[in-house]
């Protein structure tokens, strides 16, 4: 009996392992030795991209990867993104998640089994008894706004680095590879029928489960 009990509590603890992703080789990205990250350079702006970690439960619904944008230049620069993409391998897209929405899945109500047993006196061969049922609780992850990279325009410092995370809503678990997508604009539009040239910077990623 005990020996149930012991595996009823490892049924509810256990959870869907987290996936790692692996940086692929591709035209124009250097990669780390290990394949955790890569890193691409166009113009006088760097970007390297790995994964990020996430709270277990999270792995279900989200993909985390930390962006790391270098201005290598001797004097300030904007990064102004047009877009954050990320792309499963059917080609399906999505969005990195704004800070509203990132602060929504900070804060979820979860529900949780709770497992009890004792021993009582009974006319029956096994007189132990076990019992449960569900109970919700409130987890909050404030972690994931303040290490969110913003996904509106940046002021980046000579020779410096700006860090952070972009969170797309994508289950980890559910991918078999993904690729990220960071375009950005080379200036301000100067108004609504301006098109300043782009940069593109493309990380293809293999997930190991």
């Amino acid at each position: 009996m005990l020996a149930a009990i012991a595996a009823a509590f490892l049924l509810i603890g256990a959870g869907c392992a987290s996936p790692s992703f692996k940086a692929m080789p591709a035209p124009g990205i250097d990669l780390t030795p290990n394949g955790d990250m890569a890193i691409q350079r166009q113009g006088n702006i760097s970007i390297s991209i790995r994964q990020a970690s996430l709270p277990n439960r999270l792995y279900g619904e989200l993909t985390a990867f930390t962006v790391a944008i270098s201005n290598l230049a001797d004097k300030e620069t904007d990064f102004i993104p047009k877009e954050f993409l990320l792309f499963e391998g059917s080609g399906r897209q999505f969005f990195a998640l704004p800070k509203e929405a990132i602060n929504e899945v900070s804060n979820v109500r979860v529900s949780r089994t709770f497992i009890t047993y004792g021993f009582a006196y009974s006319h029956y061969y096994n007189p132990w008894w076990i019992g449960g049922g569900p109970v919700f609780v409130e987890r909050s992850y404030p972690s994931l706004l303040a290490n969110a990279l913003p996904t509106g325009p940046i002021r980046i410092f000579p020779r410096s680095i700006v860090e952070g995370n972009l969170y797309f809503n994508a289950p980890s678990t559910r991918l078999d590879s993904a690729r990220i997508r960071i375009t950005r604009l080379e200036r301000f539009p100067k108004d609504q029928n301006d098109a300043p040239p782009e940069y593109t910077y493309v990380f293809p990623f293999a997930v190991i489960k």
